[in-house]
C-alpha cells in the first residue's frame, strides 16, 4: 500500500478549512482522541466541504465512500479545536479522490484520503458539474475524464 503524499498536502492551498471540535468522550486511555473519533473529524470536515461546493442534495444521485486512508502524525488532543482542510486531488468521471489534513494548534495531526464515486439506482453516475471539482480542486491537480471509477 503506498503512503499519503504528506509534503503535497502541507503545501496545498486548501479550497476550504472546518474547525472541528473535540469531545472529552472521545479521549481513550492513552489521553488522546481516539482514532475512530479522528475519521469522524475528517468526515466532518468532508460533508462541510460537500455543502460547500454543492456535492450533496443532488436529485437522485448520491456521493459514496469508495476508499478511505488516514495516517496520523501525532496526537490529537482534547479539548483543543481541530482544522480540517479540504480538496480535491483527483477528478474522474464517475469519482473524484479528496485530500485532507487535520491541524492542531498550527500542527499537522492526520492526513486523508477519501475516494468517492457518485451513483444513482442503476450504479456508478457521472459526476454532475466537472466546474464544481475544478473550483474545489488543489493547485497542481489535473481533471481528467475516465471511463471508470478511480
Amino acid at each position: 500500500m503506498s503512503r499519503i503524499d504528506r509534503a503535497r498536502l502541507e503545501s496545498a492551498a486548501f479550497p476550504l478549512q472546518h474547525p472541528a471540535a473535540t469531545r472529552c468522550a472521545d479521549v481513550d486511555q492513552l489521553g488522546h482522541i481516539n482514532n475512530l473519533a479522528t475519521a469522524e473529524l475528517f468526515q466532518e470536515g468532508r460533508v462541510h466541504f460537500l455543502l460547500s461546493f454543492g456535492l450533496t442534495g443532488l436529485a437522485q444521485r448520491s456521493g459514496v465512500v469508495a476508499a478511505s486512508r488516514i495516517e496520523y502524525a501525532r496526537d490529537v488532543l482534547w479539548p483543543h479545536t481541530i482544522d480540517v482542510a479540504t480538496g480535491v486531488l483527483d477528478v474522474g468521471r464517475t469519482s473524484f479522490r479528496l485530500g485532507q489534513t487535520a491541524r492542531q494548534q498550527d500542527m499537522t495531526a492526520a492526513y486523508a484520503e477519501i475516494v468517492l464515486v457518485m451513483r444513482d439506482a442503476a450504479g456508478p453516475a457521472p459526476l454532475p458539474e466537472a466546474s464544481l471539482a475544478d473550483r474545489a480542486r488543489l493547485p497542481g491537480t489535473e481533471i481528467r475524464t475516465r471511463t471508470a471509477s478511480l
